[in-house]
């Protein structure tokens, strides 16, 4: 993982990496920044989602990052005052 990741930070082709995680997913985490990568091209965006024990254990709660407004206004690139 860490030789992948260490690809993308350093792939002149990725100029921002928004890295959108929960501790309520139990299918992905914060991406952790490893020696030998650039620390300014990440900016880590921890989201909070209200689900039951069992749907963060069985996946379901990974489906959240498709409905959620701060993921969807910065994949489609608006800001706020735009939005509303």
């Amino acid at each position: 993982m860490n030789k992948i990741s260490k690809k993308c930070f350093n792939n002149d082709q990725i100029e921002m990496w928004l890295d959108f995680y929960s501790n309520q997913d139990w299918l992905c985490t914060k991406t952790p920044v490893t020696e030998g990568c650039d620390p300014t091209k990440i900016s880590h965006r921890k989201l909070k989602f209200t689900l039951p024990l069992s749907k963060q254990i069985n996946g379901q709660s990974h489906d959240n990052y498709f409905i959620n407004e701060e993921v969807l206004k910065a994949v489609l690139n608006l800001k706020a005052s735009e939005y509303i």
